[in-house]
């Protein structure tokens, strides 16, 4: 829940609202204060090693019973 004047946060822990109150300031930008060592990934544009399962080669029924 969210209104001008403050920011309501619902804790599920322990069912209770908690109110904190933030300053508006629109001379600040966004990303000031964070810290500049995170590295940011965008998970869309990894490429995925994983095989289909229909795709990946059964071992032969001799080798199986070889091992």
């Amino acid at each position: 829940n969210w209104s001008e004047d403050h920011t309501v946060v619902n804790s599920h822990s322990d069912e209770s609202i908690k109110t904190i109150y933030v300053e508006k300031d629109d001379s600040v930008p966004a990303d000031q204060g964070k810290n500049s060592d995170n590295d940011v990934v965008n998970i869309d544009d990894l490429e995925s090693e994983e095989r289909s399962v229909e795709k990946t080669p059964a071992p032969t029924i001799a080798k199986r019973l070889r091992s």
